[in-house]
Order: C-alpha cells, then sequence, then structure tokens
C-alpha cells in the first residue's frame, strides 16, 4: 500500500522511464534472380530495398482500482503505476550484387531518414503516449482478477506502442515516399541530402495542413 501512495505522489514523468537503443543498419547482399526468402518483394522501379523495423518494448505496472464479477468472468478497470519503455530501430539494406555507387546511396539515404526521426522524435514520442497512458482507465476481463488485469494492460501496451509508431515509424515511412518521389527511386540526378532535406519540409506541411 505504501508503494502504490508513493507512487501516487510521483509526477507523470516520474513514473515513466524511456531507454533508447542506438539505431543499427545492415546491409545485405542478394542476387537479383534468387533474392533472400525475408525480402519483400521489389515493386516496378525498385532494385533495392530499406527495411526498416522501429521496435517499442514497453512494460508496465498497474494498480487495480475496480473490479466485479459477472457472467462467470471477473471485470477489472487497471490504472497504470509505471510505464519502461525500450526503443530500438534496426535497418536492412538489401543491395544487388555489384551495385552501383549511386543506389548504395540512395538507399542509405533511407536509414538516414529512418535515424533521423528515430534520433529526433523516439524519445518525446514514446514519453508523450506513456504519460496519456498513464491518464486512461483500462478496462478487462478475465477467469482471475489476474487474467483481467492482464487482458487490460496488454490493450494499454499495445495502444502505447502504436502511439509511438504512429509519431515515428509512420513519419519517417511517409519522408521516405517523398524521398523515393523526388529521386525516382535514385535513378535521377537529385542529390541524397538535397532529396532528403525537401521530403521533410515536404512532410511537415502535409503534416500541418491535415
Amino acid at each position: 500500500m505504501f508503494y502504490l501512495l508513493l507512487l501516487g505522489l510521483l509526477s507523470a514523468d516520474d513514473r515513466i522511464t524511456v531507454d533508447r537503443h542506438a539505431p543499427t543498419t545492415q546491409l545485405v547482399p542478394f542476387d537479383p534472380a534468387h533474392p533472400p526468402s525475408d525480402m519483400v518483394k521489389l515493386q516496378h522501379g525498385e532494385d533495392a530495398l530499406t527495411r526498416m523495423l522501429f521496435n517499442c518494448n514497453v512494460h508496465l505496472k498497474y494498480d487495480t482500482i475496480e473490479k466485479h464479477f459477472s457472467n462467470g468472468q471477473w471485470h477489472v478497470v487497471a490504472k497504470l503505476q509505471k510505464v519502461d519503455v525500450t526503443l530500438d530501430l534496426a535497418n536492412t539494406i538489401y543491395l544487388p550484387e555489384h551495385v552501383d555507387g549511386k543506389l548504395r546511396a540512395h538507399e542509405l539515404g533511407h536509414a538516414k531518414i529512418n535515424a533521423m526521426i528515430y534520433e529526433a522524435d523516439a524519445d518525446d514520442s514514446a514519453r508523450e503516449a506513456a504519460r496519456e497512458g498513464l491518464m486512461k482507465r483500462w478496462e478487462g476481463a478475465g477467469k482471475s482478477i489476474d487474467a483481467a488485469g492482464k487482458a487490460a494492460t496488454d490493450v494499454a501496451v499495445d495502444w502505447i506502442a502504436q502511439e509511438y509508431l504512429h509519431h515515428t515509424a509512420d513519419k519517417a515511412f511517409r519522408i521516405g515516399e517523398i524521398y523515393d518521389d523526388l529521386t525516382r527511386h535514385g535513378t535521377n540526378y537529385k542529390q541524397v541530402d538535397d532529396a532528403i532535406r525537401e521530403a521533410t519540409e515536404k512532410q511537415s506541411q502535409e503534416s500541418k495542413a491535415g
């Protein structure tokens, strides 16, 4: 009881921890005639692919503030007391064998976009999602109080992760789309850094307009 009362005296930010790991980038050469089984099929106009994985692991501590038994199940309302978030970004770049320097630079540009968003926005986005999660009531049902609590907090974990991804992975993906359009998938004259800057500005304008 003392532990729960103490948590109640702490601010939301005091009850949130975010551990952001350094982003990684792996280059995977492949034979275009025999692409790797884990590689997404290339679309028209693409010769290479950058796969990004924004990963958000959420661990919670919670308090059951309401509970009742009906229809053979326990129904609970949970309030989060502590949220610990671990963040990772893994870029995997699939490049055809004997790739030219221009295509390699283009795909590294995608990894640069992802890392740029991750390093600039990840911490704040994770904290804001966790902060909102602490303010919500989470409902769940199960055969026991613990099972109902787990059901409620599973929803909370998913919600926090999805909120984080919306503000990071979705943003990076959209900038990557614009970047591909501006560079015609790395086949035109536009320089990588110029295209990244223009794509970022356009995405920001879209976000403000939408």
